[in-house]
């Protein structure tokens, strides 16, 4: 939930998603139209090493860096 900072003032329920994926082959964006309902998504390169400070919100940066952690931690994923 979060308040909008223009307009009314409403509150908001929203839910976002977060996915930990391994590229594999293929091109991104490349899908099917019927595949196509999310309005935005980002996909971060994890070589960088730099993906937290690309985000907007603390809550991103924070699920950003435990992804991070999580891969280093974890060499064989």
């Amino acid at each position: 939930m979060y308040v909008r900072s223009w307009g009314d003032g409403e509150r908001v329920f929203k839910i976002v998603s977060f996915h930990l994926l391994r590229y594999h082959s293929g091109r991104i964006n490349d899908i099917v139209p019927e595949m196509r309902h999310r309005s935005e998504a980002l996909f971060l390169d994890t070589v960088a090493g730099k993906q937290p400070a690309l985000l907007s919100y603390k809550g991103e940066r924070d699920i950003a860096r435990l992804a991070l952690e999580y891969l280093k931690s974890h060499p064989e994923t």
